[in-house]
């Protein structure tokens, strides 16, 4: 599988995250999702929760032009980081990026691609 590179050295993505946001011209959600990746919320989760070490499971909730990025352990956890989008001009609905630790880096990936 080929990876690309992100802001994050930790982080790559996959070529359909790469199509994905081509496609809708939303490179600023990878940016917002590796952006977290690392953060200090993000480990005291992954400390507290082993499975957010292993793989967790990012979606983007838009409606009427705003979103809620959000990130959860697994289906039905509460999330454990939030970000309020303001403004996208992605169309409404709910898009899904997943998380995996592949040792050494993450790797985002749509679910599709699992």
């Amino acid at each position: 599988m080929c990876y690309f590179r992100t802001l994050n050295r930790r982080v790559v993505h996959t070529e359909g995250i790469k199509h994905f946001a081509e496609s809708n011209r939303c490179w600023w959600l990878i940016d917002a999702i590796v952006s977290h990746i690392g953060c200090l919320k993000f480990n005291r989760a992954v400390a507290a929760d082993r499975r957010i070490g292993e793989c967790n499971f990012w979606t983007l909730k838009v409606t009427d032009r705003s979103a809620i990025l959000f990130v959860v352990a697994d289906s039905g956890c509460e999330p454990f980081i939030t970000q309020v989008i303001e403004f996208t001009d992605l169309p409404d609905g709910e898009y899904r990026i997943w998380a995996e630790n592949a040792g050494d880096f993450w790797v985002l990936l749509l679910p599709e691609e699992h």
